[in-house]
């Protein structure tokens, strides 16, 4: 079993990586106009910072209260973050998901037409392999 100081450092690495990019996909949709998701920046924030508090209750010898409070927290988690987006992909796929659109920087392109041309032998045999089956 993992001790509590242990879970209590990589909840609040989880929960500092988390804010890190909440704020850097807020940058992006500032600066360039597409999200990294679809969720909501502001309340993710102040769920995330309230998840930070939380995790200062041992600190204070209030280990029953941070048990307590961890309930809605897995619930929030799991059910409005993990469930919801796994379901919203099953049901809509990626496009809804993450809404980005790529690039439209030349050197972007470039890599692109590279990339496709360097999987076109490759796309090629699996269509030949997928007629030979039939």
């Amino acid at each position: 079993m993992i001790i509590l100081k242990r879970l209590l450092t990589l909840q609040v690495f989880f929960a500092c990586a988390s804010l890190t990019y909440l704020v850097a996909r807020f940058i992006r949709r500032e600066t360039t106009g597409e999200a990294l998701s679809a969720a909501a920046i502001g309340p993710s924030i102040a769920m995330f910072i309230a998840y930070l508090c939380i995790l200062l209750l041992p600190k204070v010898d209030r280990v029953g209260w941070y048990r307590i409070c961890m309930i809605p927290a897995l619930v929030f988690f799991g059910g409005g973050g993990v469930i919801v987006k796994v379901t919203r992909f099953a049901d809509t796929g990626l496009k809804v998901l993450a809404p980005m659109s790529p690039p439209t920087s030349t050197r972007w392109a470039a890599t692109s037409r590279r990339s496709t041309l360097a999987f076109a032998p490759l796309s090629m045999a699996i269509s030949s392999t997928k007629k030979s089956r039939r």
